[in-house]
């Protein structure tokens, strides 16, 4: 009898031992088959300096919480998303980049990865030269140009209207001597009839009021004040333009003296080649690369004379018969197709230039011998 109380005995406690292990199972899940299963990544909407990349949710044999870390060529970007999507900005133009996607919980951690490239853009536009900074607004119109640093000279802001029309260009000097340049844009019907334009150079100012009557006839009004003398001009201006709306013939004459001034202007693949007076000729000979001056340039007040002078598309501004440009609005906008390599006045070379060029066939360098001035050039995708 004692034998079998012992028997029935060691059989309830294998059973109640049984039953208690079969309980404890699940608080005791297999590691392996919780960490994070393979997934997939993949990528949408790949453009010049973005791609979202998007993955697949791992599974686990129990419920568990996963969290996902990006990097980029093996720099984190973001960290404890739960999301299964990100978008990957802020990257360069016709670029190879790997996206790593890395899925992690309380048992470990699963990664997978995907290659590509970032699309090759149609064209680029000018972010910096020098100390110079571009900045552009939602439109790609330029905002701002100038150095940023508290030790900066020139900067210029620009304003637009809501239909992209500019506004104003307000330019300013960081030094003790007050100098100064703005303009102002006046518009009827968004047609503009007028423009004014202010500056200051220490003791000298200019003022230009411009009554536009057509495209291609104007009137303006000079004033120029040097110390406590005051001296005003009275023109009126009559063009000449060709098939690409370009000016070939500027007649300019002072209403109170009649004096006349013509300048004839000439144009070869979309580039200024030719400026005379009859008298004497501003000759500029071109490259065939895609011209660095992405952006119009506006006015050339005199406080720019200390640096780089680009108006019309141009570097290192060429004095003598270029000077006719500042006084024409029509070139502000105007933007060669290339870039100069030569000019020459009444036959003699002033001043040449030599380019090392990027991928996209834009100048990364310009060197100026008779200046003995490097500029580098950096730019970024036009969207």
């Amino acid at each position: 009898m004692t034998k079998v109380l012992s028997y029935l005995s060691l059989s309830i406690l294998l059973v109640l031992y049984s039953g208690c292990n079969k309980d404890e199972a699940p608080n005791n899940p297999d590691p392996v088959n919780n960490v994070p299963s393979n997934f997939e990544v993949s990528l949408t909407d790949i453009t010049t300096n973005s791609a979202i990349v998007n993955w697949t949710v791992p599974t686990t044999d129990e419920p568990t919480t996963i969290v996902y870390s990006i990097y980029l060529n093996e720099s984190v970007l973001v960290e404890n998303l739960t999301e299964t999507s990100y978008n990957v900005g802020d990257l360069s133009y016709a670029t190879n980049y790997t996206i790593k996607v890395e899925a992690k919980n309380e048992y470990g951690i699963s990664t997978s990865s995907i290659n590509f490239t970032t699309l090759e853009p149609s064209s680029l536009r000018l972010i910096s030269y020098r100390q110079n900074i571009l900045n552009y607004n939602e439109s790609g119109l330029l905002t701002y140009r100038g150095d940023p640093s508290p030790y900066g000279y020139i900067n210029i802001d620009y304003t637009y209207n809501q239909n992209n029309q500019i506004l104003k260009e307000e330019s300013y000097y960081r030094d003790a001597f007050g100098k100064t340049g703005r303009l102002d844009y006046i518009y009827t019907n968004d047609i503009l009839t007028g423009l004014s334009i202010y500056e200051r150079v220490e003791d000298v100012t200019n003022d230009l009021q411009f009554q536009f009557d057509s495209e291609i006839a104007y009137t303006y009004v000079s004033t120029t004040r040097v110390d406590y003398n005051e001296y005003i001009n009275y023109y009126q201006v009559q063009l000449e333009i060709n098939n690409d709306n370009n000016i070939t013939k500027y007649t300019r004459t002072n209403t109170e003296t009649m004096h006349v001034d013509v300048v004839h202007f000439e144009y070869s693949n979309g580039n200024l080649t030719k400026i005379t007076n009859g008298t004497n000729i501003l000759e500029i000979s071109y490259d065939t690369a895609n011209n660095w001056h992405t952006y119009r340039s506006g006015f050339l007040p005199e406080i720019y004379d200390h640096n780089e002078k680009d108006m019309a598309g141009f570097i290192c501004y060429p004095n003598y018969l270029g000077y006719w440009l500042k006084f024409m609005p029509e070139f502000y906008d105007f933007i060669n197709t290339n870039n100069p390599l030569e000019y020459k006045y009444n036959g003699e070379v002033l001043t040449t230039f030599q380019y090392e060029y990027n991928e996209m066939n834009y100048p990364k360098k310009i060197t100026i011998p008779e200046r003995n001035l490097i500029i580098d050039l950096e730019y970024e995708a036009k969207e």
